[in-house]
């Protein structure tokens, strides 16, 4: 019992430690992505997001061949 309480309180610490933004349309969605937050929960409230799809070079490839490698991805 005493282990799942603090499994509980870790879970609670981290997220009452994160940034919450609610946003409610494209233009509050963009600004919540540009924020320099490490720990950021975006809550998408109901709505039409019509976003513009951009690419950019991925270089965390982990589980690749060669994960030093560079790839154009899509965000």
């Amino acid at each position: 019992m005493l282990k799942f309480l603090m499994v509980i309180m870790i879970c609670s610490s981290t997220l009452l430690s994160a940034i919450v933004i609610k946003v409610k349309n494209t233009r509050g969605l963009y600004k919540a992505l540009r924020s320099s937050a490490t720990d950021l929960n975006i809550i998408l409230k109901p709505g039409t997001y019509k976003l513009t799809p951009i690419s950019v070079t991925d270089s965390t490839l982990g589980n690749a061949v060669d994960p030093d490698s560079m790839i154009t991805v899509t965000t």
